[in-house]
C-alpha cells in the first residue's frame, strides 16, 4: 500500500490488473512491482448482499423471482457480465462472479446498479443509513426497516400480476410477511 502511495505521488503508471487480482506499478526504469490490490469493504459486501438484493427482488423483479438469489443472478448477469460458448456453439452471458473484484472494481459495479435504479425511477437502498441500522445490532430476524414498505408493495403488486405466484410466494416467505406485520406494529408506520 505504502508503494502504491509513493507511485501515485510521483506521478508513476499504476494498472490494476483483474485476472491476477494484482496493481501493477510501473517505475521510470521500467521495473514493474506486483502489490495485492484490495477486496471491497465488509461494508459494501454486506449492502449488496442485504439491501441491495432485496430491493431489486421486490422492486425490478415483481414475479420474475422466486427467490433473493435469482435477483442477485439477475443483477450479476446484467451489471457483471460473463461470455461463454454453449454446446452448440452460440455465445451466452452470465454473471461473473464479484469475489474476484478489487475494491475500485465492486464499487463501479454498485455504481452501474445504483445508476440503473435512478434512470428507471426505481428507490435505491442509503448504504449509509444501512450500515448505521446494522452498527446498531438488530435482533435476530429483524428486518431494515425501510425494506417494510417494499415488502407490503410487492404483495399487493404481484396478487395484482400473478395470483398463483403471489399464493407461492407468500406460503415461502411466511416468516418475512410476519416480521413485517410484527415491525410494524412495534414501530408504527415507516416511510
Amino acid at each position: 500500500m505504502k508503494t502504491q502511495l509513493f507511485a501515485q505521488k510521483k506521478g508513476y503508471k499504476i494498472i490494476q490488473d483483474d485476472h491476477l487480482k494484482m496493481d501493477l506499478v510501473e517505475w521510470p526504469d521500467g521495473t514493474v512491482i506486483m502489490k495485492p490490490y484490495e477486496k471491497e469493504s465488509m461494508e459494501e459486501r454486506r449492502f449488496f448482499e442485504g439491501p441491495l438484493k432485496q430491493y431489486w427482488f421486490l422492486q425490478i423483479g415483481i414475479g420474475n423471482h422466486e427467490t433473493y438469489v435469482d435477483a442477485r443472478e439477475e443483477m450479476k448477469e446484467q451489471f457483471n457480465t460473463g461470455y461463454r460458448r454453449d454446446k452448440n456453439g452460440e455465445l451466452k452471458t452470465y454473471g461473473k462472479s464479484t469475489k474476484g473484484l478489487s475494491n475500485k472494481g465492486f464499487r463501479e459495479f454498485l455504481g452501474r446498479i445504483e445508476r440503473y435504479f435512478e434512470e428507471n425511477g426505481y428507490i435505491y437502498p442509503n448504504s449509509e443509513d444501512y450500515n448505521r441500522w446494522v452498527n446498531s445490532a438488530p435482533l435476530k430476524g429483524e428486518l431494515y426497516p425501510r425494506i417494510i414498505p417494499l415488502v407490503r408493495n410487492y404483495i399487493i403488486m404481484l396478487n395484482e400480476v400473478d395470483k398463483e405466484k403471489y399464493k407461492k410466494w407468500v406460503k415461502i416467505n411466511n416468516k418475512l410477511i410476519q416480521n413485517c406485520i410484527n415491525q410494524s406494529k412495534k414501530y408504527g408506520k415507516i416511510n
